[in-house]
């Protein structure tokens, strides 16, 4: 304790009265006390005479009878001095004045008294913009008169130069179609993607038919092609894209990253094509209930190894590289195909039903994909015990990649994840980011069967797909260590931040109505939705939504965690 705090009241007494007997200037208690109550009393005389002034001045704008910008006689039925309209009461007149002045209103000195102008101020009210606005755009959802049968996908990345900034990929995409009703257009996206050629023939039946013409629209993300003439009803026709893009370090669609070894920087080609980024990839039907088989083919050099959805049926030299020729995947969703091209290595092993799962990492990185690996294994045998469902692919592997916009993406048969969110060292991470780890697999895994195998139709049901993942990586979590008592944390953690999310003002409802794909969401953290949903931007579960940028803003913490 110091000293001034131990003082006695003898103490200070003592203090007080042997001021007197020290150099310098003092002044009594008593004397402080009356200068602080005069000061005080100054204080509030210069407010009072500050208030009454301003009010005389703003009062005094009703004597000069003037009209106030947008009045007339008819609107106010008050004394009118002759061509100039109304006078509304002082006390209008004073708060519109006022509101003027706080808002730089050019008019306040047409509507005010010249002696309550600032010398600043310009008489003149500032020119109005007659600018028209924007039109609104009404975005466009696919057709059902054409849907997708299968995709026969060629892809080739370039990144073997030495400049990254020249980095490309090209490709080829024929799209076997179904014509469900007579037309002479078929729509589908792209974005960002330089068409090279296109054709159009029917499967079976020689038909006089072809492509007279092709439109594209960046706005809407679409390509129109119209026909020289209608398709047939229930027939089946192939239509062929070829194609090149940019590969750039814009984590969306197909995408460059990198990382270091040994002093040199290492590059991979990778995907993210949730939610409306496939087209970014390749020409495509991308919106969820368009559902086809993927026939992949991924072109690289030697030394070189690549991934897909499904596993590799065989390898082939083509124009001076190798060609990995993926198997046919099962009828899936534009947004959950996915391929890489590295230089990574794995570990591996085997579920109890013979599924061969993989852990792929940076080289250096493969030992501590170890803990991601045997949690793959055990949940995924889990799920299917608790589902009723075996897991319907051959394969499952994950990867963990250097730059990645999410903690994981379910794409089906290849989970694609941040690296901090698979790899675990025992020896330098923590329990909690053991955790960390557990909940993410789990949470991925679940979408195996819920979103990869039964998908929405639109994204106007995220919420259920999401919501429902949410709460399965807490049940795969207590499956691989009960000892953690996750739901305790589940209480505290997802259930309360969720309510409390839910009050903002950016909150939404669960279900959102989508419109169009092109409102671009910012991902928020998955574990706090309620938290987000307790504030005035919340937003209920369901929330209609049709541009790919409302389709962004819906995977929030409400689409994720309120559900729940």
């Amino acid at each position: 304790m110091g000293r001034y705090e131990s003082f006695t009241f003898s103490e200070t007494a003592s203090a007080t009265s042997s001021y007197k007997s020290r150099k310098g200037c003092f002044v009594k208690i008593t004397t402080g006390v009356v200068f602080v109550f005069v000061a005080v009393a100054i204080a509030i005389g210069v407010g009072l005479i500050v208030h009454f002034t301003e009010k005389d001045k703003s009062s005094s704008c009703a004597k000069d009878q003037v009209v106030l910008p947008g009045q007339t006689a008819a609107e106010t039925g008050k004394n009118v001095k002759p061509g100039t309209g109304t006078t509304p009461s002082p006390p209008d007149l004073s708060k519109t004045c006022r509101n003027m002045a706080t808002n730089n209103g050019g008019g306040i000195c047409q509507a005010c008294p010249h002696s309550t102008c600032p010398p600043h101020m310009t008489t003149a009210a500032p020119p109005v913009s007659h600018q028209t606005p924007a039109p609104q755009v009404e975005f466009i959802r696919l057709p059902k008169t054409i849907v997708p049968a299968e995709y026969d996908l060629v892809m080739t990345p370039h990144m073997y130069g030495p400049d990254p900034d020249q980095f490309t990929f090209d490709g080829s995409v024929d799209i076997k179609i179904k014509c469900k009703t007579a037309t002479d257009k078929i729509i589908i996206h792209s974005k960002k993607l330089i068409i090279d050629k296109t054709t159009l023939r029917p499967e079976v039946a020689p038909e006089d038919i072809k492509i007279d013409n092709m439109s594209e629209d960046e706005t809407q993300q679409l390509l129109t092609f119209t026909l020289n003439k209608n398709m047939l009803a229930d027939s089946f026709y192939h239509l062929s894209i070829k194609f090149t893009g940019p590969l750039k370090k814009d984590l969306a669609g197909l995408y460059l990253s990198s990382y270091e070894q040994d002093g040199v920087t290492r590059y991979l080609a990778t995907t993210q094509f949730q939610p409306t980024d496939a087209r970014k990839a390749f020409p495509c039907f991308d919106e969820p209930g368009f559902k086809a088989i993927f026939k992949i083919t991924v072109l690289r050099q030697t030394g070189w190894h690549s991934l897909s959805n499904s596993p590799i049926d065989s390898t082939e030299d083509r124009n001076g590289m190798k060609a990995d020729m993926f198997a046919p995947t099962l009828p899936m969703s534009t947004y959950l195909v996915a391929f890489v091209v590295s230089k990574f290595g794995n570990s591996s092993g085997r579920t109890q039903h013979d599924i061969e799962y993989g852990a792929w990492a940076k080289p250096e990185s493969v030992p501590y994909t170890q803990e991601a690996l045997r949690l793959g294994i055990n949940i995924i045998t889990y799920y299917e015990q608790l589902f009723g469902i075996p897991f319907p692919l051959k394969k499952q592997d994950m990867i963990a990649i250097p730059d990645y916009p999410l903690g994981g993406m379910e794409n089906w048969g290849l989970v694609t994840y941040r690296e901090e969110a698979m790899l675990y060292n025992p020896k330098t991470n923590s329990e909690y980011t053991k955790q960390k780890v557990t909940k993410v697999i789990a949470h991925e895994l679940s979408h195996q069967w819920f979103g990869d195998l039964v998908t929405m139709q639109w994204w106007d049901d995220l919420w259920l797909n999401e919501g429902f993942a949410t709460y399965m990586e807490y049940v795969g979590t207590n499956f691989s260590h009960p000892d953690w008592n996750i739901f305790d944390q589940f209480t505290v953690g997802d259930l309360y931040d969720a309510f409390d999310f839910d009050g903002q003002r950016t909150s939404h409802p669960i279900y959102v109505p989508v419109i169009s794909p092109f409102d671009q969401f910012t991902v928020g953290d998955l574990y706090d939705a309620f938290d987000f949903d307790g504030h005035r931007t919340s937003h209920p579960i369901y929330v209609p939504v049709s541009t790919p940028v409302q389709i962004g803003e819906i995977f929030d913490r409400i689409s994720y965690s309120k559900f729940d």
